[in-house]
């Protein structure tokens, strides 16, 4: 049912009974009016009489008066209103004409109709709303029931009403929702609206919704984000989708975010890597650093990696700067000609009580 309703529908006379109901009488001699002048004459009247004059009134006088009134009038009388009359009215209006009443209605009674509605329907009228006002009437919701409503509407709009939310609050939203209709509401928010959520959100949620974004828009989210709150999203990520990601940033971002990861992740992260590719990350990698991923690495792995580096410089500031024990078990590791072939080129060979331990 739509606002289609013509006059001539209203302007039927009234049978009025001499016994009628005093209420009854004043409802039907309305409904025989014109329409402007009945909406005027419901305006005017007290909001509670008004209300009740339109709950018993026929359905289609009801919701073609209240469609007459402007918008703020039509709210006040709505909210006077029995709560299924309400909804009742609501139904057969169209969604913009309902949007703007409840925009002008207060907002925990706006709730309340939009409780009462299907999901699709609520999600029509959220549709319709100012994303501001949306955005404060979906938070209010109950967190399932907003889910469901988010879920029913247009995903560029849904996602216009969650970038008018404080951001905690829609981060709040986003973590308890799939990984599949988040990526899909972020798909269609600004870049900074996208890392913001991201970082408010708890890291293992963010890791998930990450991993389930395409690796270069996620790549891209990470690079924009704080290092510290970056490094922990992809400690919280299986080391293998950490990869796919590092490997679309540029050497330098890659090195940054692994040296900002606790070393036993960063570790993981390395170990899922090709070997040779592993190499390089741990050349660029200051020495220190790359010293604290080998220690946390199994060690046969990470004898393998200085393997398969040149036995020069780079492999002695690396072994230097493990701790000693942690050297001679990757030296034990290593086969005898690449362990040889280090210790010759340490400074270890000039301080034989170190090199003897």
């Amino acid at each position: 049912m739509s606002f289609n309703v013509g006059l001539q529908e209203l302007a039927s006379p009234a049978t009025v009974s001499a016994i009628a109901d005093p209420l009854q009488e004043a409802a039907e001699r309305l409904t025989a009016m014109d329409l402007e002048q009945a909406a005027n004459r419901l305006v005017a009247m007290n909001a509670e009489r008004a209300a009740t004059l339109l709950e018993i009134m026929d359905p289609d006088s009801m919701v073609v008066l209240l469609a007459t009134m402007e918008p703020r009038e039509a709210a006040v009388r709505l909210e006077a209103m029995d709560l299924g009359r309400s909804v009742t009215a609501l139904k057969a209006m169209d969604q913009g004409r309902v949007a703007v009443r409840l925009e002008a209605m207060n907002p925990e009674h706006a709730i309340k109709l939009l409780g009462a509605v299907d999901p699709e329907q609520a999600a029509a009228v959220l549709e319709a709303m100012k994303p501001g006002h949306a955005a404060v009437r979906l938070v209010a919701m109950d967190l399932g029931r907003a889910i469901t409503v988010l879920e029913a509407m247009d995903r560029g709009q849904a996602a216009a009403v969650l970038e008018a939310m404080d951001q905690g609050q829609a981060a709040a939203v986003l973590e308890a929702m799939k990984s599949e209709q988040v990526v899909g509401l972020l798909w269609f928010m600004k870049s900074a609206q996208v890392v913001g959520l991201l970082e408010d959100m708890e890291s293992e949620h963010a890791a998930v919704v990450l991993e389930a974004m395409r690796p270069g828009h996620a790549a891209t989210v990470l690079r924009a984000m704080k290092p510290s709150y970056a490094a922990v999203r992809l400690e919280a990520m299986k080391p293998r989708y950490a990869v796919g990601l590092l490997r679309v940033m540029n050497s330098e971002q890659m090195v940054g975010l692994l040296e900002a990861m606790k070393p036993g992740h960063a570790a993981a992260v390395l170990s899922a890597m090709k070997p040779e590719y592993a190499v390089t990350v741990l050349e660029a990698i200051n020495p220190g650093h790359a010293a604290d991923l080998l220690e946390a690495m199994d060690p046969g792995h990470a004898a393998a990696l200085l393997e398969a580096m040149e036995p020069g410089h780079a492999t002695t500031v690396r072994l230097e700067a493990t701790n000693r024990v942690q050297a001679a078990e990757l030296l034990e590791d290593m086969k005898p000609g690449h362990a040889i072939a280090v210790v010759k080129i340490t400074n270890w060979t000039q301080n034989p009580e170190q090199t003897a331990e």
